[in-house]
């Protein structure tokens, strides 16, 4: 949760409704509950299902004796590489003539604030979630009146409560299909809260508690599969945290921004907003058509890696039990047994009788072919889900290739890739879209100025630009483009 010390407490927040308490909280709250107990169930059961995915991905716990396959950890580090570093270019197209220098200078003020926002590592950890629950969230809730702009906050997907039947988020271009709310859990403490200008009866929080609750479910087995131990207890210093739900709903005709604490049943913060869509930007990597829920790498890679692992395991013992096999012995030759137990180089053991066939190997079956078959099959299967072949991996292929096939691979990759740069477009398109509405909602006109290093034909230079100078009379156009595609 961002510091804001230094922002306006009073005038800017209760233009915006942010110490407006709705008429009647507690049938608030109880609206809250009332939505988050119908989606939680389903949710709860995804939930642990990507606690398990987390740890094939790294299992730092796993039994000593087997070993792991890396197939799912390879195939998501390399889509991730390639689309992340896919920078996506935003352009500002004017609607009306005399909006042609705004546009221009907006693009200008988008490149400063790429990285006063840390857009970088955002768009990293963004890119991890879309790609590995299917759905990344980031929230364009709050903005910083010290930097002028607004802070992006990237939501866990493994504690998000949503309207099951919505098609997205904010729906299509007529709010249809739109989710009616969206919730989520973090943690914050009481010092955070009361240097956050919006939240209320604060004392009135008390800790509860562990509870199985999604947040729980989500730290627990983020930190077993990185091999730590579950943390039971929480501090009672100043540090002492607490489990918070926020998120969105409509109540009395208007869409609210809450929190709430103590189990859901102690209203923090009501922040009453004056627009019309869930300000949630969600990304994607393969959307299905009709539904929320699309696929994911651990979706298409996930079995696969399970299967190989119990494969390789198998050989390996197979191996090892060949390198070191069981034998059957003359019992009425062998004088003393325990000869047989301890090895000692040149060593001489007495039988009773000719020497030969004291001793038997009992033979057991070799690794066979059909395990290297089904080792490449599943690795190939794995390549042809993601577009993600041995090259793109970075390794050498393992039978040698004409220049022409090479190509014509490469040809199929990079149009499976632009795809999904195409579609992580959407998002990158709502994002900056919220960041223009920023400055258009809380930028003051007047006197206000930012200044802004541009890079023009001489090198860097400064500039103060006003509202006026980059709020359009009517909303620009947002043009991404894939940097890789442009």
């Amino acid at each position: 949760m961002p510091e804001f010390s230094d922002r306006t407490k009073s005038k800017d927040l209760k233009s915006d409704g942010a110490k407006v308490k709705p008429s009647d909280p507690k049938a608030l709250v109880k609206q809250v509950n009332e939505e988050y107990e119908l989606a939680i169930h389903d949710v709860e059961t995804w939930a642990k299902k990507k606690a398990e995915d987390l740890f094939l991905l790294n299992n730092k716990k796993k039994d000593p004796k087997s070993i792991g396959d890396n197939l799912l950890f390879t195939i998501h580090q390399s889509v991730l590489a390639a689309l992340y570093s896919d920078q996506m270019l935003v352009d500002f197209l004017p609607n009306e003539e005399g909006d042609i220098v705004k546009a221009t200078n907006l693009n200008g003020l988008a490149e400063f604030d790429y990285g006063l926002m840390k857009k970088d590592v955002l768009d990293y950890f963004w890119d991890w979630d879309a790609l590995f629950f299917n759905r990344g969230y980031v929230m364009t809730m709050e903005y910083d009146y010290k930097n002028k702009v607004i802070v992006p906050e990237l939501i866990d997907p493994m504690t998000v409560v949503k309207d099951p039947y919505c098609f997205s988020v904010r729906g299509d271009q007529a709010g249809r299909g739109a989710a009616r709310y969206f919730y989520y859990s973090f943690r914050a403490t009481k010092r955070e809260l009361e240097n956050h200008p919006a939240f209320f009866d604060i004392d009135g929080l008390q800790n509860q508690g562990r509870k199985d609750n999604l947040l729980n479910i989500a730290s627990d087995s983020r930190r077993q599969a990185q091999g730590r131990e579950i943390l039971n207890k929480n501090l009672t210093s100043d540090n002492e945290f607490f489990d918070l739900v926020g998120g969105f709903t409509w109540f009395d005709n208007s869409l609210w921004y809450i929190v709430l604490g103590n189990e859901r049943q102690h209203l923090v913060r009501a922040h009453k907003l004056s627009r019309q869509s869930i300000p949630i930007n969600e990304r994607s990597i393969f959307p299905v058509g009709h539904g929320h829920e699309g696929l994911d790498i651990v979706d298409l890679v996930g079995d696969k890696q399970k299967a190989k692992a119990r494969i390789l395991n198998t050989a390996v013992q197979g191996i090892e039990q060949n390198q070191f096999p069981m034998h059957l012995f003359n019992q009425n030759k062998i004088r003393n047994k325990a000869d047989l137990a301890k090895y000692r180089l040149n060593k001489y053991i007495p039988v009773n009788g000719d020497p030969n066939n004291v001793v038997a190997e009992i033979r057991k079956s070799q690794v066979k072919q059909e395990v290297q078959w089904i080792l490449d099959f599943l690795d190939q299967s794995s390549q042809k889900a993601t577009a993600t072949p041995e090259m793109q991996q970075g390794m050498l292929a393992k039978s040698e290739r004409s220049a022409t096939e090479l190509g014509l691979v490469q040809q199929g990759v990079d149009a499976r890739y632009s795809l999904a740069a195409k579609v992580f477009g959407w998002s990158e398109r709502e994002f900056w879209y919220e960041w223009y509405r920023g400055y258009a909602e809380y930028f003051s006109s007047g006197v206000e100025r930012k200044s802004v290093r541009v890079n023009g034909y001489d090198g860097y230079a400064f500039r103060q630009f006003s509202k006026n100078d980059i709020v359009m009379g009517t909303d620009p156009d947002i043009k991404i483009q894939s940097e890789t595609i442009s």
